[in-house]
């Protein structure tokens, strides 16, 4: 491989890796353009729930011309060619008869585009995606460029992975797991909880957690002994409105600010925009009760309202993810 070619190819898979994305793609097709000088390129992720795909990034392309030329592609032979392939393919790659295909008759030879190459993404074996590129002259995308989107290919395919675990931020003493509709599964690399994977609650959270547009939340989590610190993170940035995995990190922790269990509680409604009689009766407790609690609420934090001390609850994580009907 060439020595350009092999700086091109590090930057876009350091890119991969780092960003995510629309854009991370339209990032790393710019990257990759310094080598391959494709006229356009497209970037596709695949949803395994809606059996269908999602477009990332499509320089070059015209969004109509996109939906048309994926359909025909997914439509006729060729699709199952290149999940089957095991790394790109180029127009002319025998066996092959791509230029006789509808896709090529039909919708790439009338736009002029001589020489296209494409590449199925996988993660472990699962398919995540599709790579197609495009350029003008023929035989333009020769064996160099083969090999580059081929050592390219482990960075795109975790790229478009809808369930990859994007976020960056939890340390190494953080259990981890995803939460995929009703199911949890494990993060490679990480131990699953021995609280959270037991607790069926865990679910019902996180799918009220993506109804919401809440970014990054942290929370607590009791766990019968002592607390978890509990961090919720949509794990999937591939195309809008797609996101429907959690990531769910937790570790032991203690409470903060000297707070007692009880006024966690509290000030966990109270984050929630209850009243002191509406938290009396969630807590089958007395308002008077309540309001001394949060007395002592505000006192530790050093807040003057109740508002105040919302606010830091939010800000800080000092709320109850598993109290009540989790609020985002």
């Amino acid at each position: 491989m060439r020595a350009d070619h092999m700086g091109v190819l590090a930057e876009a898979a350091y890119t991969a890796g780092r960003e995510a994305g629309t854009p991370a793609a339209e990032h790393v097709l710019a990257i990759l353009s310094g080598a391959s000088h494709h006229v356009a390129a497209g970037l596709l992720s695949w949803d395994p729930d809606a059996r269908r795909h999602h477009v990332l990034a499509s320089p070059g392309y015209p969004a109509s011309f996109v939906d048309r030329f994926h359909q025909q592609m997914m439509d006729g032979p060729i699709f199952r060619r290149l999940v089957q392939a095991g790394g790109p393919l180029r127009y002319d790659d025998a066996p092959h008869d791509f230029r006789d295909q509808p896709v090529y008759v039909e919708t790439l030879g009338p736009v002029g585009y001589g020489d296209g190459l494409s590449a199925a993404l996988h993660v472990d074996g699962r398919y995540t995606g599709m790579l197609h590129m495009s350029a003008e002259e023929v035989a333009a995308f020769d064996d160099d460029i083969r090999d580059v989107v081929t050592a390219l290919t482990p960075a795109l395919a975790r790229l478009c992975d809808v369930e990859r675990m994007s976020p960056p931020d939890l340390d190494d003493d953080f259990c981890a797991q995803l939460v995929v509709g009703g199911e949890i599964r494990e993060v490679s690399g990480r131990r699953l909880s021995p609280v959270l994977t037991r607790d069926g609650l865990l679910r019902s959270v996180a799918a009220t957690y993506l109804r919401s547009s809440a970014g990054t939340v942290r929370g607590l989590w009791a766990d019968g002994l002592g607390w978890r610190e509990v961090v919720l993170s949509r794990a999937c940035d591939g195309a809008p409105g797609r996101a429907k995995v959690v990531l769910v990190g937790d570790r032991p922790c203690h409470l903060p600010h000297g707070l007692s269990r009880r006024e966690v509680d509290v000030l966990t409604l109270v984050a929630r925009g209850a009243s002191n009689a509406q938290a009396a009766t969630e807590l089958v407790v007395a308002s008077r009760t309540v309001a001394t609690h949060i007395e002592h609420i505000l006192d530790k934090l050093g807040c003057d309202t109740r508002a105040a001390a919302a606010a830091l609850a939010t800000r800080e994580g000092i709320v109850r993810l598993d109290l009540g009907t989790a609020a985002f």
